[in-house]
C-alpha cells in the first residue's frame, strides 16, 4: 500500500523523507546524510499522507502497539481513537533532557511544516523534540529503575512507565544447548572452547548504526586499537562484530588467529562468554550485558549513549570513555579512543572485585523482572486495554477479544 514512487515494491524511509520534503518546498539535499532521529517526523507525515491512519482504521484495531522512536503509530492511534502502547527501546527521556539533547529537531523546516500540517489536517499539536520520544499512557521501558533511574522518577509521579525487564527469550537456556552460531566465519562453538580452555574473552560491538550511516562516526579507532592491543596476546580472544556495511579492508588484510571477527554475532550468547563488553553503550546492548552479568567499558557515540554510559559507571557495573564534543554528537569521530585509555578501561573491569560484584547484583535484578515479562506483562497490558476501552466507551467500542 505504501510503495515507493520509483516502483519498488518495498518502501523506503529515506525515499520517503526525501519525496515529502520536496512537497513542503524545503532544501532535501542533507536528509541523506541526517540521523533517522531527525526525518521520524517527516517520514511519519509522508505515511499518513499516504492514508496509513485510514488503513489501519479499517482493521478495527483494539489497540496500537508501536515503537516510541517513530511517531507515525502514535499519531495514528490518536487520530483514529483507540488505545497507544508504545515500546521505548531506549533510555527514557525526562522533558528537561528532550528539551537539551533534541530541542534542534524543532529548528528543522521540514519538522515545523510537518507540525503545521499535523494541527492544520489533525487538530493534533505536535512538538518536534517528542520525534523520539512518543510516549503513551502506557509505555513499556525493557529495562528496570534501577537502570533507568528518569523512566522511575515518571512512573512514580505518573503511573505511565512500566517496566517489563530485559526483552529476552523465556528459553534461551534450551536454544543454547548445542547452539553454533556460524556468520561470517564466527563459531560460537570454537568461542566456548576458548572459554574453556582459560581465555579472556574480549567482546566489542559499535552498534548497527555505527558503520551504516553515512553521519555517523567512524568505529575504526576502537577496533584498530584493540586488535592493535591484544591481537596475538596469549590466552585472549578478541571478538570483534563489525555490522553489515563496514569496511573490513579498514582493519588489514590479515588478522592475528586470536581475533574472530564478523558481521554479526548472537550477542547475548557471547556476552555470557565475555569478561568484557566493549559497547557504544546503546540501550539493548547494555541490558543485555547486564542481564548477563558482563562488565563493560563504554564509548558512547550520541544522544541515549551517554547517559547509559554514565549510568553503566554509577552503577559501577564498567566504565566509560568521554566524548570530548560538546555537541553531543561526536562530529570529530572517535580518535580520542586511543589504545592507552582503553588498555586502561579494560584492565580495571577486568581486575576490580567490587566491579563484579556490582554486575552480579544488577544481573540478578534483571533476572528476577525476566519472570514478569514472561507471566504476568500480557495480563496487565490486557486490564490497561480493557480499561481504556471503558474509558473511550463514548467514541464507540472497539470489541476487545483479550489476550
Amino acid at each position: 500500500a505504501y510503495s515507493s514512487s520509483s516502483g519498488s515494491s518495498e518502501w523506503n524511509h529515506n525515499e520517503a523523507a526525501v519525496q515529502q520534503c520536496k512537497e513542503f518546498n524545503c532544501p532535501s539535499e542533507s536528509l541523506e546524510k541526517a540521523l533517522p532521529s531527525s526525518k521520524m517526523l517527516l517520514t511519519s507525515v509522508s505515511l499518513l499522507n499516504g492514508g496509513l491512519a485510514e488503513h489501519v482504521q479499517a482493521l478495527k484495531p483494539d489497540m496500537v502497539l508501536c515503537d516510541a522512536f517513530f511517531p507515525a503509530g502514535s499519531l495514528v492511534s490518536e487520530i483514529i481513537g483507540v488505545p497507544c502502547v508504545t515500546s521505548c527501546s531506549s533510555h527514557f527521556f525526562g522533558r528537561e533532557e528532550r528539551d537539551r539533547i533534541m530541542g534542534f529537531l524543532r529548528d528543522l523546516d521540514y519538522n515545523q511544516e510537518s507540525c503545521t500540517l499535523l494541527e492544520k489536517k489533525y487538530g493534533i499539536s505536535y512538538d518536534a523534540a517528542d520525534t523520539f520520544c512518543n510516549y503513551s499512557d502506557y509505555t513499556i521501558c525493557w529495562t528496570v529503575p534501577q537502570f533507568d533511574t528518569s523512566a522511575e522518577t515518571n512512573s512514580i509521579q505518573r503511573p505511565q512507565v512500566h517496566f517489563w525487564g530485559a526483552c529476552w527469550p523465556a528459553d534461551i537456556e534450551a536454544k543454547q544447548q548445542g547452539l553454533d552460531e556460524v556468520r561470517g566465519g564466527f563459531s560460537l562453538t570454537a568461542l566456548k572452547q576458548r572459554k574453556v580452555e582459560g581465555d579472556t574473552i574480549l567482546y566489542c560491538s559499535m552498534g548497527t548504526l555505527l558503520g551504516s550511516n553515512p553521519d555517523a562516526a567512524d568505529s575504526t579507532p576502537v577496533f584498530s586499537n584493540l586488535i592493535q592491543l591484544y591481537g596475538g596476546k596469549p590466552k585472549t580472544t578478541l571478538v570483534l562484530s563489525v555490522g553489515k556495511k563496514y569496511d573490513l579492508k579498514k582493519l588489514g588484510k590479515k588478522l592475528p588467529c586470536n581475533v574472530m571477527i564478523a558481521r554479526s554475532v548472537p550477542q547475548k550468547q557471547v556476552l555470557e562468554l565475555a569478561d568484557v563488553f566493549i559497547t557504544h553503550a546503546g540501550s539493548n546492548s547494555v541490558n543485555e550485558a547486564l542481564f548477563q552479568g558482563c562488565g563493560m567499558v563504554c564509548v558512547p557515540v550520541f544522544g541515549s549513549q551517554l547517559i547509559n554510559a554514565k549510568q553503566v559507571q554509577a552503577l559501577d557495573c564498567g566504565l566509560f570513555i568521554s566524548n570530548p564534543d560538546k555537541s553531543g554528537f561526536c562530529k570529530q569521530g572517535l580518535s580520542h579512543v586511543t589504545s592507552t585509555e582503553l588498555k586502561k578501561k579494560i584492565d580495571e573491569v577486568l581486575r576490580s572485585k567490587e566491579r563484579a560484584a556490582a554486575c552480579e547484583h544488577m544481573q540478578t535484578k534483571l533476572q528476577s523482572r525476566h519472570a514478569f515479562l514472561h507471566q504476568r506483562a500480557m495480563n496487565e497490558l490486557a486490564s490497561y486495554i480493557i480499561a481504556s476501552e471503558s474509558d473511550t466507551s463514548s467514541k464507540g467500542p472497539h470489541h476487545w477479544k483479550g489476550i
